[in-house]
């Protein structure tokens, strides 16, 4: 009797659990109505890309976004930072104080929402120093320490 009770419970746990995780996973919606918002106030027509975007896990509002920026006629990475979901911006430059080039960002959060970028610095030859600098924010992207 006990292995019967037994079987019949497995056997409705088999229909419950998986209908209640459905349950809890909702579907993508796809929307086409969102509307582009330009991050930053450069107005060359010069070279953006290698774009990231990362949320604060303690904030939803605070966007930092870092991309490859030659807006100045050579390889740059600028940050931008948003309070508001997205909606606004703030940008600017990093300034890296060794080497005249700066790409290939990246851009990661911690659990207390502070926020890293790395960028590879160069002086455009491959016979000189090159380095990896990490930058540390700890206010939602509005400023960063010195680089390590």
């Amino acid at each position: 009797m006990k292995k019967k009770i037994y079987c019949l419970i497995v056997f409705s746990l088999c229909f419950i659990i998986p209908s209640s995780l459905n349950a809890q996973i909702k579907p993508f919606e796809f929307r086409s109505n969102y509307e582009n918002i330009k991050i930053n106030d450069d107005t060359t027509t010069e070279l953006q890309n290698e774009e990231q975007i990362v949320m604060n896990p303690k904030d939803t509002t605070n966007l930092v976004a870092v991309w490859r920026d030659f807006r100045l006629g050579y390889r740059q990475v600028a940050y931008g930072y948003s309070f508001d979901g997205g909606l606004t911006w703030n940008q600017d430059l990093f300034v890296e104080p060794q080497y005249i080039w700066d790409s290939d960002p990246g851009l990661t959060v911690d659990t207390a929402g502070n926020f890293y970028a790395v960028i590879l610095s160069y002086t455009g030859s491959t016979y000189e120093p090159n380095g990896l600098f990490v930058f540390k924010s700890t206010n939602g992207g509005m400023s960063w320490g010195d680089p390590a």
